[in-house]
């Protein structure tokens, strides 16, 4: 489907090209040495006057580094240190290896909680 899209964009561009092409051999000298001047005082210009759109690459880098320092902030400050832990793979081979009931682990957040407010109790 896009090739077909692309060709038809394609055979437009290249018939815009040459209906634009054919115009522009058409045209009288007074016309073409007048384009000429303007698109010569126009690059004139242009190379004398800097360009409020270029910036030096430190600002670039600068804006980079900016970026970089929000996103790691936004991360790290971010986390809530009293959230859910996370388990290691160790302590889940210990599990595995362990001779209880699997049973017993399916709630080991409740266990957990339990031996929290045990401690806070006594």
């Amino acid at each position: 489907m896009t090739q077909d899209n692309n060709d038809h964009e394609n055979v437009f561009l290249d018939r815009v090209r040459r209906t634009l092409d054919d115009s522009a051999d058409n045209l009288d000298a007074r016309t073409l040495s007048q384009l000429t001047q303007a698109r010569h005082r126009a690059l004139e210009k242009a190379k004398s006057k800097p360009s409020i759109h270029r910036r030096p690459f430190w600002l670039s880098l600068a804006g980079l580094v900016t970026a970089a320092a929000v996103v790691f902030l936004a991360i790290f400050l971010t986390r809530d240190p009293s959230g859910p832990q996370h388990y290691s793979a160790i302590e889940d081979v210990e599990i595995l290896a362990a001779s209880e009931n699997p049973e017993f682990f399916a709630d080991m957040e409740f266990y957990a909680w339990l031996a929290e407010e045990m401690e806070d109790a006594g």
